[in-house]
């Protein structure tokens, strides 16, 4: 028995394999998926299981909760919530800074706070309330401390504890004791939890603008179907669809099921499930898909698999077990924690040893161990980080291109491949006309006569036809005794005539010494030809197949410029493909693969080496988004890929995936450089902490330039312009 859990807490990159490990010590279960993508734990419960609690006990212990599955999203209480600690804790802050900074000769302070004792108070009460609201740090940082799981929450709970924890003994000895020879890290660590509250709030805060535009984006799907039961017609939702039941589906129907078409004929369009961007025409006995779209034709077919039995779910299936054997990312600040917490702590610990054993005193080894503490922990990288991605994001909303998470933005930094998908991708989801060549009169003609033929019917093939002629603002004929042949074409009276539009195999059987000249050959190759019959003459050919969108061209030749690779991965034809990746400029070509396949290839690429981008818009595409570093898919993209997807193309340009990439390696540079500044300012603050020679105000004033050095650094991204990221590209 398979079930799927919502987990909370799931943040860190090893967090995932740690809720695995606790799912098989509860003993009832047999396989266990983490996914933390979706926050999900899917288990497999040995069939006996009665009692689930060994399961949720076991989680717990660990440090995460499971509750019934549900799809993560920044909930508005919790933004709220957010925007109010950040809130307060900066009302607070204030204050508190200025009775830090006053107790040096630089800053006069109001005669009330001129008594010592009250000043300690004050920025007792006023820091330890900080560290209240923002008590979640020091939850969530030791938990992942003490799991070995490295995080830049590790580091900002271990400077304000030590900060609070030595202010404290500190004020307690002054107060009590009459001390005066004690330095106070009040502000420090009010600091940093600050700047962590508003980090935090600037990562949900993107995090709910992006959920906001996929929401909009996703079209409902619809969810009440016609069946035939008991002799009658019945609307019932679509879930409800049982195998054996008789299913009506009219012109516009998406088909809800797998199954085979009982009565009728029409024309099915598959481009959003299998990237192929012909229509398919279906009449009875054959096999139709669920998620495919009925063009033509009032049908009846009857349901051969619901649910988790189509072809469609099985593919959504495939592309969570690929996911979840992913390897998580780590973020770059969360690997620069990773490496800077173990020598912190060994600094630290060296540094009052040896002070200890100058002084003699223990205080004195004590304040020196603290100081390190408190310096080494970059505080203002929990500003610095978020405003870097939130800059990022903004300016990719702005060209059309939403980060689903900070892990994806690190990511398309990195891509130094880019595989591309076919239809809907580089070419428009639906066929055009590539090219008319006439047999008798001129191209204006054969496609008046072919529009004419087609101007009453919705058939996908006729629809390419009668927009080129519309296009060419040619006059149309009337047409009388329109008949749409499944799989061959379509005939009819034009001026008097019988007219007919075949296919190639259609025009051969009719007409058996119907020959295509070398010509015509040639130019046949990738397209699908729609034969112009005027009785039993041929008077030219419609050459139908994808059309290259404007700019995919000229994206493809950026990212070739960039040093960046491009791969065509197409499920489609092998002369479809090829045509397609001429076009385009694209030299690997790679056609006919299934959902399976393109997964495989991606996974090899992967492990050559390679940091793999993917971009598709159909269904069957799911498993490749999960199988590369990062996933692409456009505005208009199937429904399973917007869930899923890392980056989405709000307006379908190739383009776009250029925008994506330049962008986001500018905002990984920025990212860098502001860890860089962080560990520059810390260092010398250190090294002065251990020769025991740091002021308390030069200690302030250095972290508050830190960190408007890294806002700053961080919103040069705001002048982002995409021939500066072609341009920074060029230099890496």
């Amino acid at each position: 028995m398979q079930k799927k859990y919502f987990v909370s807490g799931m943040k860190g990159a090893a967090c995932g394999l740690a809720v695995e490990r606790a799912a098989f010590r509860s003993g009832i279960v047999l396989g266990a998926d983490a996914n933390l993508r979706n926050h999900s734990l899917t288990v497999t419960l040995f069939d006996n299981c009665l009692d689930e609690e060994p399961l949720y006990q076991t989680v717990r212990k660990a440090g995460y909760t499971l509750s019934a599955y549900r799809a993560p999203a920044v909930q508005k209480h919790k933004l709220n919530f957010l925007f109010f600690r950040m809130l307060f804790s900066v009302v607070l802050l204030l204050p508190l800074l200025s009775i830090s900074l006053g107790q040096s000769a630089f800053f006069p302070v109001p005669d009330v706070l001129s008594d010592q004792k009250i000043c300690v108070l004050l920025q007792s009460v006023l820091a330890l309330s900080i560290a209240v609201l923002n008590a979640e740090y020091f939850v969530k940082g030791y938990t992942w401390l003490f799991r070995k799981q490295p995080h830049l929450s590790c580091l900002i709970a271990l400077g304000a504890s030590a900060s609070l924890g030595y202010s404290v003994y500190a004020a307690t000895r002054i107060l009590f004791e009459g001390k005066t020879d004690f330095t106070l890290y009040f502000a420090d660590a009010g600091t940093i939890l600050t700047l962590g509250a508003v980090g935090k709030y600037l990562e949900a805060r993107i995090s709910k603008k992006v959920g906001e535009a996929l929401e909009a984006l996703s079209v409902p799907e619809k969810t009440e179907v016609t069946v035939f039961r008991g002799g009658r017609e019945t609307v019932i939702p679509s879930d409800q669809l049982q195998e054996g039941d008789t299913v009506l589906l009219r012109p516009g129907d998406s088909v809800p099921a797998d199954g085979r078409i009982l009565e009728g004929k029409g024309c099915f369009e598959e481009s959003s499930l299998t990237g192929k961007s012909l229509p398919k025409d279906l009449q009875e006995g054959e096999f139709v898909s669920a998620g495919t779209l009925n063009r033509t034709g009032n049908l009846k077919f009857l349901v051969q698999r619901t649910a988790d039995g189509t072809g469609l779910s099985r593919i959504e299936a495939f592309a969570e077990r690929t996911y979840a054997s992913k390897a998580p990312t780590v973020r770059t600040a969360d690997k620069a924690a990773g490496l800077l917490l173990p020598a912190v702590l060994a600094i630290s610990f060296i540094s009052a040893a040896v002070w200890l054993f100058i002084s003699k005193d223990f205080e004195t080894a004590l304040k020196a161990g603290v100081s390190v503490l408190i310096l080494a922990c970059p505080g203002s990288l929990g500003l610095a980080v978020p405003t870097v991605l939130a800059t990022a994001s903004g300016k990719g909303a702005e060209k059309g291109v939403l980060f689903r998470s900070p892990e994806a933005l690190e990511l398309c930094g990195r891509t130094d491949t880019v595989v591309f998908d076919k239809t809907g991708v580089l070419t428009e989801e639906k066929p055009t006309v590539n090219r008319i060549l006439p047999r008798e009169g001129d191209e204006e003609q054969v496609l008046a006569l072919l529009a004419s033929l087609y101007s009453g019917s919705k058939h996908p093939l006729g629809g390419a036809v009668t927009k080129e002629a519309g296009k060419r603002g040619l006059g149309l004929f009337s047409c009388k005794d329109l008949t749409i042949l499944p799989g061959k074409g379509g005939s009819g009276t034009v001026n008097g005539k019988q007219c007919r539009a075949l296919s190639l195999d259609a025009a051969g059987e009719l007409f058996p010494s119907f020959t295509l000249c070398e010509d015509e050959k040639q130019a046949l190759y990738g397209k699908t030809a729609l034969c112009c019959f005027e009785e039993d003459r041929c008077v030219g050919l419609a050459l139908l197949g994808d059309g290259l969108k404007h700019d995919s061209r000229s994206a493809v030749e950026k990212l070739k410029k960039a040093g960046i690779s491009c791969l065509l991965l197409s499920g489609d034809s092998k002369e479809r493909t090829a045509s397609i990746g001429k076009e385009a400029g694209i030299p690997r070509i790679l056609s006919q693969a299934s959902p399976g396949q393109k997964e495989g290839i991606l996974r090899e690429l992967r492990q050559n080496g390679k940091k793999v981008a993917f971009v598709g818009a159909s269904a069957d595409n799911a498993p490749a988004l999960a199988a590369a570093d990062v996933g692409f898919t456009l505005g208009s993209g199937a429904g399973l890929l917007l869930k899923n997807a890392d980056v989405l193309l709000k307006n379908g340009h190739p383009s776009s995936v250029c925008t994506a990439l330049f962008l986001s390696r500018k905002a990984l540079c920025l990212l860098k450089e502001n860890l860089l500044l962080a560990f520059l300012f810390n260092g010398i603050g250190i090294g002065l902490a251990v020769a025991g020679r740091l002021p308390p105000l030069f200690a302030a004033l250095a972290a508050g330039l830190s960190s408007l050095c890294m806002v700053f650094n961080a919103l040069r991204l705001r002048r982002f312009k995409e021939t500066s990221g072609k341009e920074r590209t060029k230099k890496n």
